[in-house]
C-alpha cells in the first residue's frame, strides 16, 4: 500500500507574506512559527534567508498554478509579487501596533549591538554608537505611541 505523497507548495491559509514558511511547515509537518523562527534566524545569522525566501517564493506553486510547467508556474509567481507585497504593506499600516513591532525590533537590535560591544555575539559588527541609535530611536517610537 502506497502512501500518498504530500506536494511542497505555498500556502493559502499560513501566511503572513506569499505563504513559503506557512507551506514549508505544512510539508514537514511542523508549527509554522518554527519555520519563520527559523528563517529570521537565517537572515540575521548569515543573511542566507534573503536569499533562500524569494528563490522558494518564486519556484514553489501555489493550488492555482500547480498544474502549469516549471517556466510558466515561475512566470505566474513573478507575476504575483508586486500585488503580494502591495497587500501585505496595507495590512501592515492597518495594524494598531505597528509602531510598538517597530519599536521593539530596534530595541531588540540595538541591545544586540550594544552586546557585540561588550564582547557578545561577535557576529554582529556595529559600533556602540550604533546599539545606542537604535536603542534610542526604539525608545522614541514606544514614548511616542503612549
Amino acid at each position: 500500500m502506497a502512501m500518498p505523497t504530500a506536494q511542497l507548495m505555498r500556502s493559502d491559509e499560513e501566511k503572513l507574506l506569499a505563504g513559503v514558511c506557512g507551506g514549508l511547515a505544512a510539508y514537514v509537518g511542523m508549527d509554522p512559527v518554527f519555520i519563520r523562527l527559523g528563517m529570521v534566524l537565517l537572515i540575521f545569522a548569515s543573511g542566507v534567508g534573503l536569499m533562500i525566501y524569494p528563490v522558494l517564493w518564486l519556484v514553489m506553486p501555489t493550488k492555482a498554478n500547480a498544474h502549469l510547467p516549471f517556466t510558466d508556474r515561475v512566470a505566474d509567481n513573478m507575476d504575483q509579487v508586486l500585488p503580494t507585497i502591495e497587500t501585505a504593506v496595507e495590512r501592515w499600516r492597518g495594524r494598531a501596533n505597528q509602531g510598538s513591532v517597530v519599536a521593539a525590533l530596534l530595541i531588540f537590535l540595538g541591545l544586540c549591538f550594544l552586546a557585540n560591544n561588550l564582547g557578545f555575539f561577535a557576529w554582529v559588527g556595529i559600533g556602540g554608537i550604533g546599539a545606542v541609535i537604535l536603542i534610542v530611536a526604539g525608545l522614541y517610537l514606544l514614548a511616542r505611541r503612549q
